[in-house]
């Protein structure tokens, strides 16, 4: 869809007649008509009924959808081991980081009918330097990822938890998209979209593009966590680039009318930082977006992408070691080697 498109399906949503909207955008009716049709072709649908609600998850706006509610359990008893208890308040610290989730603490096996995602810690009998951690579907307990972490005096929990966080997002993302087919009324469609879109790029799947590549546009005209999707979609269009997918000089136009707007509204922000240091990449300001990315890194290190593409740059600038310590950095937090795009 254009932005047009997108505009116009937002005042339909608005319940404004054809009429009304020709006269809202200051253009014909006739081109209203023309411009619905098309959208109603894009949508596979026929009229504006269903048009409305087809799209009506992307542009309500409760406020309870804002955030990714996670539930962690755990029993008392965890305070009764020290370097169990300090990982626990890591990983709950470290997932704090991401700006994505409403966290809220319970007992074991307490569940809440507004959460998504269960988080289950304890430490297991026999295995005191242990901290057994599982992620689940909150309503129906299903396993998404499991692991017995071992727990020496000499670890560095802060940076053991953040390995441990990285790895809670990543399955969240992967299965996302499940989640939200299964509760749409509890399931933002913003991470349900951002998680598609990001597990799609990361699998490069060209033919997939301008189906994630619309829905993200759909959302970014929603008032919902509009600088993570921003970043999500410049990262789209960023990647679409560097694989010649698209034409270079319209969509490094359009990462810029992103970054700008998301600067304007959340200058703060590392995923609007992290948006025009992309911009400033395609248009050969390196500098000014090392600057960026390095702020991003000194606010939050868990940003893996903003490490990758930061250890890109180096190697596109010829500072090749640099770019070694931020891949030595990348492992670091990740516990495994990343490979970074090098185009």
């Amino acid at each position: 869809m254009t932005n047009r498109q997108f505009e116009i399906l937002r005042l339909l949503h608005k319940g404004l007649t054809n009429g009304e909207i020709c006269r809202t955008l200051n253009i014909s009716e006739n081109t209203v008509k023309v411009h619905l049709a098309n959208i109603y072709k894009i949508m596979d649908v026929t009229n504006r009924t269903e048009a409305v609600s087809a799209s009506k998850d992307f542009f309500s706006n409760p406020v309870k959808k804002q955030e990714v509610r996670v539930i962690i359990g755990h029993n008392d008893d965890i305070k009764n081991f020290p370097l169990a208890h300090n990982l626990f308040l890591s990983i709950i610290e470290a997932l704090h980081g991401y700006r994505l989730f409403q966290i809220k603490l319970c007992q074991m096996n307490e569940v809440t009918d507004d959460c998504i995602y269960q988080i289950k810690l304890s430490v297991p009998q026999k295995e005191e330097q242990s901290l057994h951690i599982t992620l689940h579907q909150a309503d129906d307990s299903s396993l998404l990822w499991s692991t017995l972490q071992k727990i020496e005096s000499s670890d560095q929990l802060p940076l053991l938890a953040t390995r441990i966080a990285i790895q809670l997002y990543r399955h969240m993302q992967l299965s996302a998209t499940e989640v939200y087919i299964r509760h749409p009324k509890v399931s933002p469609a913003w991470w349900y979209a951002s998680s598609y879109a990001s597990i799609k790029m990361e699998n490069l799947c060209k033919e997939d593009f301008e189906t994630y590549r619309n829905i993200l546009e759909i959302l970014l005209q929603t008032e919902i966590n509009k600088d993570y999707i921003s970043c999500i979609l410049a990262s789209t269009y960023y990647l679409a680039i560097e694989k010649l997918w698209v034409a270079p000089e319209e969509f490094t136009r359009r990462i810029g009318e992103i970054a700008c707007a998301t600067m304007r509204e959340t200058p703060n922000s590392t995923n609007s930082m992290f948006t025009i240091a992309l911009y400033n990449i395609l248009i050969e300001k390196k500098n000014e977006a090392i600057d960026y990315l390095e702020g991003i890194l000194t606010v939050n290190p868990l940003c893996i992408n903003t490490r990758k593409v930061l250890a890109q740059v180096y190697q596109q600038m010829g500072q090749k070691d640099k770019a070694a310590r931020e891949l030595k950095e990348l492992e670091r937090f990740t516990g495994y080697s990343i490979p970074t795009r090098t185009s």
